[in-house]
């Protein structure tokens, strides 16, 4: 158990890196929600279950749940994290901000305690406070680095 848990961090925070100067923290609209295009309707579903398009993020990999509500999203291809919201209840997110780009294919996410954790191939970090400050996220502190991380090939 104890095993599982370390891996799982460490793919986990192994996510972010170092902030980029343009782009940060600034909320968009999500990009309208174009069912069609996605062919919904040609996924068979079993009985009672309902699917439908919460929000696009291009190259998404990971997810993670804030209690806020707040959904964190790794790009791993992309190298980006963002937090979508939402704001208004109807199922469908109507705010997205970058919370960086420019990582080391962020492969893992995760909120504790009010922190945002991103995981990328050689080290963890953690943005603290996240939730207050979607629009200009803190710098992040290196939790792991490549030289504590435990050697485990083909871990991502």
């Amino acid at each position: 158990m104890r095993k599982w848990m370390i891996i799982g961090l460490c793919g986990l925070f192994a996510l972010a890196g170092t902030l980029a100067a343009s782009g940060h923290g600034v909320p968009k609209a999500p990009q309208a929600a174009q069912q069609n295009a996605l062919d919904l309707e040609n996924i068979t579903l079993p009985p009672g279950f309902e699917i439908s398009l919460f929000a696009r993020v291009p190259n998404a990999r990971s997810m993670a749940y804030s209690p806020e509500g707040t959904l964190y999203v790794g790009s791993r291809s992309a190298g980006t994290v963002t937090a979508v919201r939402d704001t208004n209840g109807d199922g469908v997110a109507d705010e997205q901000y970058l919370i960086t780009s420019r990582r080391y294919q962020p492969n893992g996410v995760a909120v504790r305690d009010g922190a945002l954790y991103v995981a990328e191939i050689t080290r963890i970090l953690r943005y603290d406070n996240i939730e207050a400050n979607l629009a200009q996220p803190p710098q992040p502190m290196q939790v792991l680095g490549a030289c504590q991380m435990p050697t485990m090939a083909g871990s991502t």
